[in-house]
């Protein structure tokens, strides 16, 4: 019952239209926020930067592009 590790997935990101750029950015963001998890300047950048990649890559598209007409 003793973890060792994280199990990411990427169907989420390959969904979104991301691709290996994407998931670099991503992994460097867990990277900073996981050696750095008191630093609030950090987590609120990182932060910042998961909204704006989910605003670039929006689950639904069709549905998003929609609703900004």
């Amino acid at each position: 019952f003793v973890t060792s590790g994280l199990r990411l997935g990427t169907p989420a990101l390959t969904t979104r239209g991301m691709g290996a750029i994407e998931m670099e950015t991503i992994a460097r963001l867990i990277h900073s926020v996981l050696a750095n998890p008191e630093d609030e300047d950090r987590l609120q950048a990182a932060g910042n930067e998961v909204r704006a990649l989910c605003r670039t890559f929006p689950l639904y598209a069709e549905i998003y592009q929609e609703m900004s007409n």
